[in-house]
């Protein structure tokens, strides 16, 4: 519903940062306690890195995306689900990128940790299909198998079949 929109107004904003924050969370305490398949806790994430102009980043200019990064050379990379799950849940950058026709299109964020080097940019596409794909998951088998003296342990979750729900 909010791709479609072209009038953001500070709530908006709000309630944008504050549903994909509360998302990766839930996908993360999810993921940590294999709830969802293996094939899905290692999932890479296609994402665009950009490098830093060499301005200061703080508070006051951290919206600014434009002016602290180098938005003309995009890095295509992929980083693990838990990677982006941890940046967004810790972001200290959190900017919505608009298309030319006003519409949300992707994300910018980076955590306190990773600003000052690079930032990233996820597209809604892909944050709506991780949402999608972690509802949708519903392991049916779960193996455990302890080595070594109970050490360390190895524990497999499969998924036999996905359900899918109407929207």
């Amino acid at each position: 519903r909010r791709r479609k929109q072209t009038r953001w107004v500070d709530a908006s904003f709000a309630r944008l940062e504050q549903r994909v924050m509360l998302g990766f969370y839930g996908v993360r305490k999810l993921r940590d306690s294999r709830r969802i398949s293996d094939r899905l806790r290692y999932r890479s994430v296609p994402l665009d890195e950009f490098t830093p102009t060499g301005r200061t980043i703080d508070y006051l200019n951290r919206i600014d995306i434009d002016e602290i990064y180098d938005l003309d050379s995009p890095n295509a990379t992929t980083k693990p689900l838990e990677f982006v799950c941890n940046q967004i849940i810790y972001s200290y950058i959190f900017t919505p990128g608009f298309n030319e026709e006003g519409f949300l299109e992707d994300l910018f964020f980076a955590s306190d940790r990773q600003k000052d080097s690079k930032v990233f940019r996820i597209s809604i596409d892909e944050i709506v299909s991780i949402f999608e794909e972690v509802g949708n998951n519903y392991p049916s088998n779960f193996s455990m198998t302890r080595l070594r003296q109970g050490s360390r342990k190895k524990v497999s979750i499969e998924v036999d079949r996905e359900r899918t729900f109407p929207s």
